[in-house]
C-alpha cells in the first residue's frame, strides 16, 4: 500500500511540474500531463512470477546431488588399491615360442 501511495505521489508530481511550465491554453490540451494525472490514481504494475526459473534451479541442484551420491557410492564400493585398469584382464601375449630352441 506505501509503495502505491509513494509512486501516484510521484506521478502528481510530475504532472504539476509539466503543467506549471505550460500556459494554461497547452496545459489542458497536453496529452502527456493527462497521461501523468491519470497513471497518478493507478497501482503501479506488479511483476510477473518467475516460478519456471526457480523450478528449473531446484532440479538441477537435485540432480547434481544425486549424480554426486551415486558417483560416492560407487567409489565406495570398489576396495581400495584398484582401479579401473587393473580390473581389466591384460591381453594374451602375442609372442610366439620359438620352436628352434
Amino acid at each position: 500500500m506505501h509503495e502505491q501511495l509513494v509512486a501516484g505521489g510521484a506521478r502528481l508530481r510530475d504532472a504539476y511540474r509539466r503543467a506549471r511550465r505550460l500556459p494554461a491554453q497547452q496545459a489542458v490540451q497536453d496529452r502527456r500531463l493527462y497521461d501523468h494525472v491519470r497513471a497518478a490514481g493507478k497501482p503501479p504494475p506488479t511483476p510477473p512470477h518467475r516460478r519456471g526459473r526457480r523450478l528449473l534451479l531446484l532440479l538441477g541442484m537435485a540432480v547434481s546431488a544425486v549424480a554426486f551420491y551415486f558417483a560416492r557410492q560407487a567409489d565406495t564400493a570398489r576396495p581400495r588399491g584398484q582401479t579401473a585398469d587393473t580390473d581389466a584382464p591384460h591381453p594374451a601375449s602375442t609372442v610366439t615360442p620359438d620352436a628352434s630352441q
